[in-house]
This record gives structure tokens, C-alpha cells and sequence, in this order.
């Protein structure tokens, strides 16, 4: 079956649009399935445990665009090395943000209403939010598998968060208690330690005969910023305090990209001071799944088989308490912290999957990408809920990013405005070109945001469309033939050295999470070496076979390593050219480039381009000193280096345009 793509022939890289490409391309990874995670592939598995956005957000800026973008190019890494990768998509769509975000939408109090009608609001407001995720992430090229997609308050999840729950509970891990309670008076909600923040308070409301202004640090809720509260209040918890020492050693069993940011997590657990209250007097998030006897009070959990269940609706399976015989039975109204549920992430994605064999081999899962202001929360929570359950980690690898910043180093918000919507920057600068702005992010860094570096994305495109039509005009037809030893001449040779160079700094790089090490590599393989000397060095025999086969490999093998940063550009250019050869129907499933020894040049070689490329400068640099153009005759030329080789002498000549050349003055009077 021949794979319809939209690319005909050469023709088309006269018309470089790129809106036109990315919608094309969408869908022709779409409709042939390019990302599906294969049950049945035999191949070693990479597994994501993909942060789920509260899809209650109403804008979406660089912000969301930097910290999905750099998980996805190390998962486009691992794909191009053979992994059979699972990449979910989540969204949290339960818990506080939402039901605030709800109700200053709606202008409405949600005491005012009933709790159906509320949750009903709450629900249509996360279908409509998910769907603008889902169309943001997939214009940006993120190549998640949405056959693979879930949300925090889907049946699915409902029901592992209910059965931790259960499990945990009939453990002695989860139990409930009256006691004094970090309470926020404004959302009507008792809260966790994590759900606090310090913050310089300088007076308070009320009716004073007097006020001086003194600063004092106080805890806030972290959510609306109210002044919390101690009151006496029963609440569910989750036993932490006595397991910290365990969690500290579980927490050095991760490897933490980059390293530093395990101190963080290692302050946090150091620093707790209560257990895990995880209950929440709110309206839209997951039920506990719980009865108390009306008569005695007795705790009545569910049946496991039963999950998930409404306490509110549904009955217990019992008709009278084990423990006095009663038989009315009152709901537990409260529903579990969002964070109770997000820490189910990593072992609810094995059962996105069909075959139930795989799923022993996805947990612990590959890599958990994150920002880093929640490591006290959904690395911690996950570690907790991961040992309890299964005397483990929840996955292996921890991959922490930074926030979004403006132009002046400001955090991007609704209430500064200081964004550019991610529609627009689209529709000016293409996915590749913001894709590109996002790999010049250091790993646990914050990054500003730069149009010059988004211009400069669209550059590199462009300036790989132009390197490929200069190639593919003396390659399109060429064929290399295996076990044939082209005539490499010694820029072929410096060429693939380099470029062997530039997979090993790459592959190192990426294994290592710092893909804007990657991007620094590539620019100055691609833009330097390549655009710049090479092709330039090789005009005036681009038609021989050694040039023809020397542009072919270098070319594919910096789509391949440019792949993962700017997706669409680089699966146009292989469609074009490659498919052809490869008979592999995207360029993101072809091979990632492996270090070659027979790309290896010998020293002294590499000491004789070295000065050729001395005297290319100094040549450029002359003509452009007296006015001359690239291709302007220059009539005389006195070399600078040791170049002895009459064949690159008259290299130099035919690319510079020179009548003759003259020796240097040490050669001059060393012939004396």
C-alpha cells in the first residue's frame, strides 16, 4: 500500500510554507499511527509518566509550550533508538484550581447550588479545556500517543485512586482523625503542608485604634494566598512521618536530571512535620469510598470488585454494621486531595495497555518529567503511594524543568499579560521554530522567553530547506551503492569526521537530558561545518560521485539528529528524498545515527585541512577587504600556512577564483 503524504516531488522545495506542511504532516502522523505505543512489538519499552496540566487553565502560553516540549525531545530520542515507546497524555482535571476556576467563570458560589449541578459545570468547563491541550500539543508536533489518554477523574483513575486508598487504609497507613488542623477560612478546606507557602504579610483586616507597619512571614494557602488557620477538624491521612528515612533512600535510588534538584526533594521529607492529609470539604474530585454506621460510627470501606463507587449515591454491599448491627449508613461527603490521585499516575499508565504481560515490564515507569516547584508534592506523593503499594520507586529517571519566563524575567500570567498566544506565534513562526526557542532551556532552569531565538528556529529552517535544495539537485537521483568505496577527497573525509563528531556529542547529550547541549552541537555542525565551508568548499564538484555520496549521508544524518527538535522540517526533507531509499514510512522511525570508525581521520589529514580551512578564512577575509565578492577574480594570494599540497593550492584557486598563488614568506626564504 503506497503511504500518501503530500509531498510529490522536487518541486514543492520551491514553495517552503510552512503552515501548509505542519497541517499536512499532523495529519499523515495521525492517520498512519506514527507514535502508537505497539502491545505487540518485542521491543525494549520507554516508558512516560506525562504531566497532567490542570486543563482548567483558560490561557495557554511559552510557559506550557517549554515544559512539554523538552520531555518530547527526549522521547523522540529514544525513539529513533528503538525503544517501543508509551507516551501517554493525562489531565487533572479534579480539585481546587478547578472548582475556582469554575466558579469565577460561572460568577456563582457553589454552596449556592447543588453538588450535581456544580460538578456538571465542573466537568463540561475540563472537556472543553482538554480539548484546547489536545490541539495546542498537537500543533506543536508532541508526539504522544492519544490512544493512550487519560484524566484524574475518568473511571479509570477513580478506581486505582480508590483502591490505594482501600489498600492503604486496610494497611494501617490511611486512617482518620480529629485534631488541629491547617484549615484555609476562604476556600473552606483543611490542607496539607505542601499546600502552603510563606508570605510577607503587613497588616490584617479588622478595626484598629492604631497600625504600624511590621512585616511578618506567615503561611498561606498557595492557591487564593488566604492566611491559614489551625482548627480542630477530622480529616484523613496518610502516614508519612515514620517512612522518611526510607524515602530518603528511595530517593537516591532515582537518577535526577540534574542532580542538584534531589536536595530539593531531600529538604522536603527532612522538613515534614505532619502526615499526608489528603481529605478535602470540596465538591469535585475523587470520593472517598466510605460509609460510617450511622448508630456507632463504624468505618465501612468498599468492596475493591466495586470500584469506583459515590458514597453519596451508591449503597454499601453489606445491609448491617459488622460492629453493632446497624443499618443505616451515612456517606463520607469529603473527597481526596488531587494530589491523592496524581500520585496514581505512574502505576494507572501500565493499564492503558491491551496486553496484560507488558504491564509487569512498563513499572517502575522510564522517566517522570516535571517542574520543579512540585517535587514536594508529586514526586513525594508518588514515592509514597509507590513504596507502600509496591516496596519501590514509581520510575527511574526524574526530569526536572523550569518555569516560562517573560523577556524581563518575570513568571508568565494571565494577571501581567505578559505572553504572546501560542496560536500566533504558530501561525508566524511554525511549531519547529518555537520547538527550537524551547531547547534553549537548561534542565531545572527557568527560561525567558526570546523572540530573537524564535526567529532564529525559523532561520534554521529555512536554512535547512536551502542546505537540501542545494544537495538535492545533484543527489536526488543518486543511489549509494553498498560495499562501493567512493574516492573520498579530503574534505569528504574532514566532513564525515565531523559529522561524526557532532552523533557522538549528540547521542551523549541526550542520554544525558540536555538537549540545548544538542542544539549547540547541531548549530555548529550544521551552520558552520556544513553550510558554511563544506558545500562551499565542494561546488565546483558537487557533480562527482564522492561529493554526491559525502551531501547524502551528512544531510539524512543532520535531519536525523535535527529530528527531535524540529519534527516537521525534517520529515518533510526525508519524504522528499529518503523514504525512497530507507523504505521506513517516517523519519521518526528510522534509526538514530551511530558513531561510524570508518569516519575516523587520520591526523595528518586532518592537520592538512586544518590548513586549508586556515587559508579559507584569510582568503574571505581579503576579498572582503577590498571589496570583492565571493566569486570576483582575485589576481594574486600569498598563503598563510604550511600548505605544501599542489592539490589543494589549486583547490583553493578554483573555489576563490584566484590567478595564482603565492608561497609563504617562510617558504620563500627557507628555499633560499
Amino acid at each position: 500500500m503506497r503511504i500518501k503524504t503530500g509531498v510529490k516531488n522536487m518541486a514543492i522545495l520551491q514553495e517552503n510554507d510552512f503552515r501548509e506542511r505542519e497541517a499536512r504532516l499532523k495529519k499523515f502522523w495521525e492517520d498512519n499511527q506514527i507514535y502508537r505505543f505497539e502491545d505487540q512489538a518485542g521491543s525494549p519499552i520507554y516508558s512516560v509518566d506525562t504531566p497532567p496540566p490542570y486543563v482548567s487553565a483558560d490561557h495557554l502560553h511559552a510557559g506550557h509550550i517549554l515544559s512539554y516540549s523538552q520531555a518530547e525531545f527526549i522521547v523522540r530520542y529514544k525513539r529513533m533508538k528503538g525503544y517501543n515507546v508509551l507516551y501517554p497524555m493525562g489531565f487533572d482535571d479534579n480539585g481546587l484550581p478547578t472548582e475556582r476556576y469554575v466558579e469565577k467563570k460561572y460568577n456563582i458560589d457553589k454552596s449556592k447550588i447543588t453538588r450535581h449541578e456544580f460538578v456538571k459545570l465542573c466537568l463540561e468547563e475540563t472537556k472543553m479545556g482538554s480539548q484546547n491541550y489536545k490541539r495546542l500539543w498537537t500543533d506543536l508536533g508532541i508526539s504522544v500517543d492519544w490512544s493512550k489518554t487519560y484524566s484524574t477523574i475518568d473511571p479509570l483513575c477513580q478506581r486505582f485512586s480508590q483502591w490505594s486508598f482501600i489498600e492503604l487504609y486496610k494497611k494501617g497507613k490511611a486512617y482518620r482523625k480529629t485534631e488541629p488542623m491547617l484549615w484555609c477560612p476562604f476556600c473552606q478546606t483543611a490542607l496539607a503542608q505542601a499546600d502552603l507557602e510563606d508570605k510577607e504579610v503587613t497588616s490584617l483586616q479588622g478595626h484598629l485604634l492604631k497600625q504600624e507597619p511590621i512585616k511578618h512571614v506567615t503561611n498561606v494557602h498557595e492557591r487564593c494566598g488566604t492566611i491559614v488557620e489551625l482548627i480542630p477538624t477530622t480529616q484523613w491521612f496518610i502516614e508519612v512521618l515514620p517512612i522518611k528515612d526510607k524515602l530518603i533512600a528511595l530517593g537516591r535510588e532515582l537518577n535526577w536530571y540534574p542532580t542538584h534538584m534531589r536536595n530539593m526533594y531531600e529538604d522536603w521529607v527532612n522538613g515534614l512535620k505532619w502526615d499526608w492529609c489528603i481529605s478535602r470539604q470540596r465538591y469535585y474530585g475523587v470520593p472517598f469510598p466510605i460509609w460510617f454506621c450511622k448508630e456507632c460510627g463504624e468505618i465501612i470501606p468498599a468492596e475493591t470488585k466495586n470500584l469506583p463507587i459515590d458514597p453519596t449515591e451508591d449503597c454499601p454491599s453489606i445491609a448491617a454494621c459488622p460492629a453493632c448491627g446497624g443499618r443505616e449508613f451515612i456517606p463520607d461527603n469529603d473527597v481526596m486531595d488531587t494530589w491523592a490521585t496524581s500520585s496514581c499516575t505512574p502505576f494507572t499508565i501500565p493499564e492503558l495497555i491491551e496486553n496484560i504481560d507488558l504491564r509487569k515490564e512498563i513499572f517502575p515507569i522510564s522517566l517522570r518529567p516535571q517542574a520543579f516547584e512540585i517535587i514536594r508534592t508529586w514526586i513525594f506523593y508518588s514515592m509514597v503511594k509507590a513504596y507502600y503499594h509496591f516496596g519501590t520507586i514509581p520510575f527511574t529517571n526524574v526530569m526536572i524543568s523550569g518555569h516560562g519566563l517573560d523577556e524581563h524575567g518575570r513568571k508568565i500570567s494571565k494577571r501581567l499579560g505578559n505572553y504572546i498566544e501560542p496560536e500566533k506565534l504558530l501561525a508566524e513562526y511554525s511549531a519547529d521554530a518555537i520547538r527550537y526557542w524551547a531547547t534553549g532551556a537548561t534542565l531545572g532552569s527557568n527560561h525567558r522567553f526570546n523572540l530573537e531565538d524564535v526567529k532564529k528556529g525559523k532561520h534554521t529552517v529555512n536554512k535547512l530547506w536551502n542546505a537540501a535544495k542545494f544537495c538535492f539537485t545533484y543527489i536526488e537521483h543518486f543511489t549509494p551503492e553498498a560495499g562501493v568505496e567512493y574516492n573520498l577527497e579530503l574534505e569528504d573525509k574532514w566532513i564525515l569526521h565531523e559529522l561524526n563528531n557532532a552523533i557522538r556529542a549528540c547521542s551523549d547529550a541526550f542520554e544525558r537530558y540536555e538537549y540545548a547541549e544538542v542544539r549547540t552541537v547541531l548549530g555548529e555542525f550544521f551552520w558552520g561545518t556544513f553550510c558554511d565551508y563544506y558545500l562551499e568548499i565542494i561546488k565546483h564538484r558537487a557533480t562527482e560521485d564522492s561529493a554526491k555520496f559525502t551531501m547524502f549521508v551528512c544531510l539524512f544524518n543532520t535531519l536525523k539528529l535535527y529530528a527531535p527538535i524540529m519534527p516537521f522540517i525534517t520529515e518533510e526533507l526525508y519524504q522528499l528524498l529518503y523514504k525512497k531509499h530507507e523504505g521506513i514510512i517516517s523519519i521518526h522511525k528510522t534509526q538514530w545515527p551511530e558513531w561510524n570508525t570508518n569516519w575516523i581521520m587520520e591526523e595528518q589529514e586532518y592537520g592538512q585541512m586544518k590548513y586549508l580551512l586556515e587559508e579559507i578564512d584569510a582568503i574571505r577575509k581579503e576579498k572582503k577587504e577590498k571589496g570583492l565578492r565571493y566569486k570576483d577574480v582575485l589576481d594574486t594570494y600569498r598563503l598563510r600556512t604550511e600548505i605544501d599540497t599542489t592539490s589543494l593550492i589549486e583547490k583553493l584557486k578554483i573555489i576563490f577564483s584566484i590567478q595564482k598563488i603565492n608561497p609563504t614568506e617562510d617558504n620563500v626564504r627557507a628555499s633560499m
